[in-house]
């Protein structure tokens, strides 16, 4: 038997939703029973939350846009340079699953490229 398991949450950049069919005889092997549905209305187990919580989430930085012809395209060779729509001192955009959350400046972290938060969407960020 599969057992469908909806899950809404909140994060620090809104609510999100995830929906997970599963064998019920996987459950126990987590720790969850069955349950009845008052128990389920009452909220999600603190199992799922756990196992939410883990999910990984890709953040894109967005550096800037450019537009180009195929014949431009086709030309790139290494070495050559874009002009980007972003100016430098504008900040970058950091996206959740297509949605803009935060605005930040690229940086350096070690030997590894970071992006140093300025301003987030529960500040304003449009």
């Amino acid at each position: 038997m599969i057992v469908r398991t909806q899950v809404v949450f909140e994060t620090s950049i809104g609510q999100e939703q995830a929906i997970w069919l599963m064998p019920q005889s996987g459950l126990a092997t987590i720790g969850i029973a069955d349950v009845t549905k008052e128990e389920v209305q009452a909220g999600p187990a603190p199992q799922i939350r756990a196992l939410a919580e883990k999910i990984p989430v890709n953040l894109i930085a967005r550096l800037g846009d450019t537009t180009m012809s195929l014949a431009e395209l086709d030309s790139l060779k290494v070495g050559d340079y874009l002009t980007l729509d972003q100016p430098v001192c504008q900040p970058m955009e950091l996206i959740v699953d297509g949605r803009l959350q935060w605005l930040g400046h690229p940086c350096r972290l070690g030997t590894r490229q970071g992006f140093q938060i300025v301003a987030s969407n529960r500040e304003g960020v449009s």
